[in-house]
């Protein structure tokens, strides 16, 4: 949907607001309370609701909301004097009095409101991050602050949980408690300490995460770096906790969510348990991981991380030769994923799975970088959308980007179960850039973590036939058989990506050339 007014122009699919063309920077907060007022076409819009839709339900204070609202305005060229275009409706809320005019954007199917991810879909857990124990420098006292602070406000951008916030936290805070005992008091299902110690110009912060029902103590890790710039290190800090913290607390609610039997299961209890399925890269689990996600979007059609990671594990099955029709399979994950878009609003992980899905589901690379772009800009943590990121920059032409994204992927999340995807993206990386050498170690590598995964022998066929090696792709040809006898050169090309440079009839040839059936 667009929006006009005056000069202004709201894109809700691009995400975007424009003032004679131009891009007006908007946080995401502040542009999903512009489309909410857009959206309520002169109605009020509550501070009740506000809240709902903008922090989740948790408590802010007034401050928070007039300082979005400040925003909005500003952005407009508004202000609370004048209030043109966004009126305060005293001990109510706001209300947007411009005249606006609407038009559906070709190609788009989003609702014309703001776009978000369903909570309707069982309880998410709720994280609460104490304050920080710290020494008794000045300049320690700000950084420990400062890290709670930013571990708040990056946290509440992963969106898989919900984080109690700062204010409340303080408030509630009392003297002699341990910290699972406030957590509990809180209503946190889990809770984040930490200590920071500074010696010199080093600086060391411990953190842990803990599950608060059985004060299971979850992950824990000391973080050592150096003071240059307090507000550099907060940044650095803020992001390796994040990237590790968040798959530590996927893992157990994945977990929780298998304990309960498959017909009580909600749609968010569908996904979580659908995704060790997906990830384990085998042709059964794949197709049982598929119909609890298909179940998922039955029970709860607005629920966005069960239509994003349908399509991603749609074009998913079809990259990796389990589909009967792959350019069908194609075809359906790229307008699931499409379809996706405007549920997953401001949801870093919905958004990396489509971005995901579109990478291998079509020939856009332009929507799916846009997408992943989006996802990394709301969570700059999360490791699988540097993964993807570094996929789609590969299949964008920026090989020597992508390794950059992937490196970024490891670091924030080593012991991620993904971590196969990264090094077959890292193989086509280093093939593309003319290092053959390391493309066959990085590629080894994934077969090693993942040996059930076939495109690891179709990408060494590849490589052996770019390579003009005729024997090698001979040998690779009759090794990739072996393991999947009924590979013929046809489905082999069909199970590449639509965007894929090498899905084209020279490839059909060679393949042909190399040994597999017509």
């Amino acid at each position: 949907m667009i929006y006009s007014f005056g000069q202004y122009e709201v894109d809700t699919l691009r995400q975007t607001l424009l003032h004679d063309g131009e891009e007006v920077a908007l946080e995401p907060q502040v542009y999903r309370l512009l489309v909410m007022l857009l959206a309520a076409e002169g109605n009020v819009v509550t501070t009740d609701r506000i809240i709902e839709e903008i922090w989740d339900g948790r408590i802010v204070s007034e401050a928070a909301i007039s300082s979005r609202i400040y925003a909005v305005r500003n952005a407009l060229g508004d202000d609370g004097r004048s209030q043109a275009l966004v009126r305060t409706v005293r001990g109510t809320g706001f209300r947007f009095v411009g005249e606006v005019t609407t038009r559906s954007d070709s190609g788009s199917t989003e609702a014309p409101v703001p776009a978000r991810t369903s909570d309707r879909s069982g309880d998410k857990p709720v994280l609460a991050i104490l304050p920080f124990h710290q020494d008794s420098s000045a300049a320690q006292d700000l950084l420990a602050e400062s890290l709670v602070e930013g571990l708040t406000t990056a946290l509440s951008r992963v969106r898989d949980f919900a984080v109690i916030a700062r204010q409340s936290v303080l408030v509630s805070a009392e003297g002699n408690e341990t910290g699972v005992q406030a957590a509990r008091r809180l209503g946190a299902t889990y809770v984040i300490e930490g200590m920071v110690r500074r010696a010199g110009e080093r600086v060391r912060a411990n953190v842990s995460l803990t599950h608060t029902p059985d004060a299971h103590c979850l992950w824990s890790q000391q973080f050592d770096d150096r003071i240059d710039d307090v507000f550099s290190l907060q940044d650095r800090l803020v992001i390796h906790v994040t990237g590790q913290l968040a798959p530590n607390i996927r893992a157990v609610e994945v977990e929780r969510a298998k304990a309960r039997t498959a017909g009580e299961r909600s749609a968010y209890e569908l996904t979580l348990t659908a995704l060790p399925l997906f990830w384990r890269g085998e042709r059964e689990a794949h197709f049982e991981a598929e119909a609890r996600l298909r179940r998922a979007t039955e029970i709860d059609p607005g629920y966005a991380p069960a239509q994003a990671y349908l399509a991603w594990c749609m074009s998913h099955g079809a990259n990796a030769m389990w589909a009967t029709n792959p350019d069908t399979t194609y075809a359906r994950a790229a307008a699931q994923a499409r379809a996706a878009i405007p549920l997953a609003g401001d949801h870093a992980p919905s958004l990396v799975a489509i971005g995901a899905g579109l990478t291998l589901s079509s020939n856009d690379m332009s929507q799916a970088r846009a997408v992943l772009e989006r996802a990394l800009a709301y969570d700059p943590s999360n490791a699988w959308g540097w993964m993807r990121y570094g996929f789609v920059l590969y299949m964008d032409g920026e090989p020597a980007r992508g390794l950059e994204a992937l490196d970024r992927a490891e670091q924030l999340s080593p012991f991620d179960p993904f971590l196969f995807n990264v090094w077959f993206a890292r193989a086509i990386c280093h093939f593309s850039l003319g290092d053959v050498a390391a493309a066959e170690r990085a590629n080894a590598e994934g077969a090693r973590l993942q040996p059930d995964i076939p495109w690891a022998g179709r990408q060494l066929l590849s490589f052996r036939i770019m390579q003009g090696d005729a024997d090698g792709a001979r040998k690779a040809a009759q090794r990739l058989l072996g393991e999947f006898p009924d590979l013929t050169a046809g489905s082999v090309l069909a199970s590449l990506p639509p965007g894929h440079p090498q899905k084209n009839n020279d490839f059909l040839t060679a393949l042909k050339a190399a040994g597999l059936p017509d």
